[in-house]
C-alpha cells in the first residue's frame, strides 16, 4: 500500500505500529491491522476496540477511532458449516434484529443493525452475538 505513513497505537502505552495509506483510507488500513495483529477475541458478542492514529510525521494530529470486533463463529458439531435459517426479524431503533438458527445444532446468531457502542454511545452500529437455543 502506498501513500502517507501513519502510526497506530492502543492509547495505553503499547508499541506503535507504522503503516502506509492513501489519503482518506487511513482508518480502513488501521482497521485491517487491528483485526489482523491485535489478537482480540470477544466473548460471545461484538465489542469495539479503541485505537489512535496519527500521521507519522505529525504525532500532534492524533485521533481516536473505534473498530468493531466480532466474536468468532462457534464450530457446528453436526456439520462442517452452520446451515443458517432466518427465524425472526424485528424492528429495533433505525435498524433490525435478525435472528438466524442453525438447522443442524440449533445455535442462534443474533445480528443487531442498530447496536450502540457502550463506551461512546454511538448508535447505528452492527453487532453479532451467538446464543445456545434453550428450547
Amino acid at each position: 500500500m502506498t501513500g502517507q505513513r501513519w502510526t497506530l497505537d492502543d492509547g495505553e502505552g503499547g508499541e506503535a505500529q507504522f503503516f502506509s495509506a492513501a489519503p482518506g483510507e487511513e482508518e480502513a488500513a488501521a482497521r485491517e491491522l487491528i483485526e489482523r495483529d491485535w489478537q482480540l477475541t470477544p466473548e460471545g458478542v461484538t465489542w469495539w476496540a479503541t485505537a489512535w492514529i496519527a500521521p507519522a510525521d505529525d504525532p500532534h494530529e492524533r485521533r481516536r477511532i473505534w473498530v468493531a470486533v466480532d466474536p468468532e463463529e462457534p464450530e457446528c458439531p453436526g456439520e462442517e458449516d452452520h446451515a443458517w435459517r432466518q427465524v425472526s426479524l424485528t424492528g429495533h431503533g433505525g435498524g433490525v434484529i435478525l435472528t438466524d438458527a442453525c438447522e443442524s445444532c440449533c445455535l442462534r446468531r443474533v445480528t443487531d443493525t442498530w447496536a450502540h457502542c457502550p463506551e461512546t454511545g454511538v448508535q447505528g452500529l452492527e453487532s453479532i452475538r451467538y446464543v445456545e437455543d434453550e428450547s
